[in-house]
């Protein structure tokens, strides 16, 4: 799992089939799927991603950092909210400049969820984050260079480390990659580094 994919590689899985239906049509009545063409069997992606889930669930009991999100009678939207809820207490920190230090570490008026700890400033993940972001850009008692070092805590949003958790977590987003914009908790959009056509 801590070793990332750096290189391109492709193949082509060729297996056979009889007596089975490794691949039926829920469309055509279940019918194996076949090239129309060659009238040779075919199996889907997403039939292939879904025998990689299963064989990973089963080996690791779907718990974390290897558990599924697309499963069956799952709403994808429950885990964009786990996500959301377990970074509500999280802190987003940015290292503060020695020449900010003094300014930032005395600084009294933050908005709420931002603040100042460990030698860096930080947001908190539950605060009202557009509203904090609002009250940074008006703040008048203080300097640019200490304001522009605030504002960098807006550029990752929770969106992006909410994200960053659904990979940590779910084994088929960081494999396959995912859409997750459903429901009003989004966790925008992965690239896996496993692609499958057929």
């Amino acid at each position: 799992m801590n070793e990332a994919i750096s290189n391109r590689y492709e193949f082509v899985l060729l297996f056979d089939v009889k007596n089975g239906n490794p691949n039926g049509d829920p469309d055509g009545g279940n019918l194996p799927r076949t090239d129309p063409e060659t009238g040779h069997g075919i199996t889907t992606d997403v039939c292939l991603k879904r025998k990689v889930r299963n064989y990973v669930d089963m080996v690791k009991n779907n718990v974390s950092p290897y558990e599924i999100h697309v499963r069956e009678g799952a709403y994808l939207s429950e885990h964009h909210k786990r996500a959301h809820k377990a970074l509500d207490d999280e802190k987003l920190y940015i290292h503060v400049p020695a020449d900010l230090l003094d300014e930032l570490r005395n600084y009294q008026n933050y908005p709420e969820g931002v603040g100042f700890e460990n030698e860096g400033v930080y947001l908190r993940l539950g605060a009202d984050i557009d509203k904090a972001k609002k009250t940074v850009g008006k703040l008048k008692d203080i300097s640019d260079a200490a304001k522009a070092k605030l504002k960098e805590l807006f550029v990752d949003s929770k969106e992006m480390v909410a994200k960053k958790w659904m990979c940590k977590n779910f084994y088929d987003i960081r494999t396959f990659g995912a859409v997750m914009s459903t429901g009003d908790k989004t966790c925008g959009q992965v690239r896996g580094p496993v692609q499958l056509a057929f």
